[in-house]
């Protein structure tokens, strides 16, 4: 791991730990039922810095997201307190553990902001 992958995993879990501080878990009936609409809501909410940090990593790096953004996305979302309609989106059956899903979700994120060239580049 370089120092500046480092950094940005810092970063981002910083961003998201503030987050996480200052809004309550959603509820049951607010939990998203899809990837799609959970990147929604993320991007909502998402400080662009976040953005620009996450779109900028490489993708063998994203399982450095795990305590940061993904620790946001089990807690917030539901996967820990019975989301299964969201895992089963992610996974398919059989579910996947909501570690595994929280990794797929940062993963669609991460596309989905790159396809939209937050950098000022789209990729592929």
């Amino acid at each position: 791991m370089t120092i500046r992958n480092l950094l940005l995993t810092v970063l981002l879990a910083l961003a998201f730990g503030a987050r996480a501080e200052e809004e309550a878990p959603l509820v049951p009936e607010e939990w998203p039922t899809t990837v799609e609409a959970t990147v929604e809501d993320l991007l909502k909410h998402m400080p662009e810095s976040a953005r620009k940090e996450l779109a900028a990593m490489s993708e063998k790096d994203l399982p450095l997201t795990h305590f940061g953004i993904g620790l946001y996305i089990r807690n917030h979302y539901g996967l820990w307190r019975g989301n299964k309609e969201l895992v089963r989106d992610v996974c398919g059956e059989p579910v996947c553990h909501p570690d595994d899903a929280s990794g797929k979700i940062v993963e669609a994120l991460w596309k989905r902001l790159r396809a939209e060239g937050v950098l000022g580049i789209k990729w592929r």
